[in-house]
């Protein structure tokens, strides 16, 4: 951004110097003509294996707090072709204190029939027709971010070595299994996993990143570019007029450009700025977020509707804000001709998770975009002229994810669009990650 910000600054003193002072503009546009080159240098796709400061902290950081924080109701499946030791495996699991769903079955051929992948798989090592490590493979393929965890009555060191050479995240013999033991290894297996599934996001957004600095940022560069030209042009013409003119169109391209790095920063780096949960009522977080928005909502005229019986919510409070904010300024940009009117409800679900929905009267959704309006840099409608970077809705779904949870959207072109989101409760025990 520091090159952005120059060009900003400089842009501002040629147009205030053009003129009277000729000689200082001229200098003032040459080291902005030296812009484009350095961010073009900054824009080279970083090492494979390079990760910035920031970042690092965040994967040091991972999902290892899960066991102070939330790791919610667990889906757990037990693998065993010996059904006392699913009961035994079941007892255990019961009696560990830990929330979980169990669900065992008698082989892995079941096991890849289930309808959704489970959070940790316990794998029994000898089985007919099969072993569990080439099981563990197989469902591994299957189920990449499930954790596994081998189990076998006849331990020794080849095994155990096989096992993590598949990809385990732990493994216990059968004669060591009790309440606290499995308990120990259904934390840290999980915690692993889901530190594994933040990596390879992590990993994709900067390599998302690096796309949009070598690519998303030439086409305003080369606008910057042409604009030096323009404003060089002007200058040696002694035409103040048209300097200012250029100058402004200027400012106004670098400080897109700024606006979209600073999108990127907030949205790589959320996890970074992670706080303690605290239980908030959700309605106060949507009326934060339409006080944010007042400028916008008074110019398009739009109507925002927070329902008085919102539930309260374990979470974190300026990214429970955020993501209203960005629901709620998604549905302002894509209002349809008539004013927009959104709707902002929620309730409390069964098995205690929160339900939220945004509902607007905009211009709706096909279908078909349903799953790709929440990958970064990417739009619904595939408009450029209007304002944002594309991450709106990316940033909501890594914040609902953080609150162990899901985002999905109902709508139909013409016909307005629900946004919903189910969170669930998150440990009472929540702390800093």
């Amino acid at each position: 951004r520091a090159p952005v910000n120059t060009a900003v600054r400089f842009a501002a003193d040629t147009r205030g110097v053009g003129k009277h002072r000729p000689a200082d503009a001229r200098r003032n546009l040459d080291d902005v003509q030296c812009v484009p080159p350095s961010l073009r240098q900054q824009a080279k796709p970083p090492c494979k294996d390079h990760v910035p400061p920031q970042a690092q902290t965040v994967f040091r950081r991972g999902n290892w707090g899960l066991r102070m924080m939330a790791l919610g109701k667990l889906a757990v499946l037990v693998v065993d072709d010996d059904a006392s030791d699913r009961m035994q495996m079941r007892r255990a699991l019961d009696a560990s204190g830990l929330e979980l769903q169990v669900v065992d079955v008698d082989s892995p051929a079941q096991a890849a029939t289930l309808p959704h992948p489970p959070d940790l798989v316990f794998m029994d090592y000898m089985m007919p027709g099969t072993d569990g490590i080439q099981a563990i493979q197989t469902l591994g393929a299957l189920w990449p971010g499930t954790a596994q965890v081998l189990v076998s009555g006849r331990g020794d060191a080849d095994i155990v070595s096989n096992a993590f050479r598949s990809g385990v995240a732990d493994y216990v013999p059968k004669s060591s299994i009790s309440p606290r033991v499995l308990r120990r290894i259904v934390e840290n297996a999980v915690s692993l996993a889901r530190m594994r599934a933040q990596m390879e996001e992590q990993q994709g957004e900067l390599r998302a990143f690096a796309n949009v600095l070598a690519h998303d940022l030439k086409a305003p560069l080369r606008s910057a570019t042409f604009l030096c030209d323009e404003l060089e042009e002007a200058l040696d013409r002694d035409d103040p007029a048209d300097a200012r003119e250029v100058s402004d169109d200027l400012q106004r391209l670098v400080g897109r450009m700024d606006a979209l790095i600073l999108s990127l920063e907030a949205h790589i780096y959320l996890d970074a700025a992670a706080r303690p949960f605290a239980r908030v009522p959700t309605g106060e977080l949507a009326a934060v977020a339409v006080d944010d928005l007042a400028r916008s909502i008074a110019e398009t005229g739009a109507s925002i509707d927070i329902a008085p019986d919102m539930p309260a919510l374990l979470c974190d409070p300026p990214q429970i804000a955020q993501l209203f904010q960005n629901l709620v300024a998604n549905a302002i940009k894509y209002r349809g001709a008539a004013p927009p009117k959104i709707a902002i409800s929620g309730w409390a679900e069964p098995d205690g998770a929160v339900h939220l929905v945004v509902a607007d009267n905009g211009q709706g959704i096909a279908p078909a975009q349903f799953d790709r309006i929440f990958e970064p840099f990417t739009r619904a409608h595939g408009r450029s002229d209007v304002p944002g970077s594309g991450l709106g809705l990316a940033t909501c779904r890594k914040i609902a994810r953080r609150h162990n949870g899901r985002i999905w959207c109902e709508s139909q072109p013409g016909e307005g669009a629900a946004l919903h989101l189910s969170l669930s409760p998150a440990a009472e025990s929540a702390a800093a990650p």
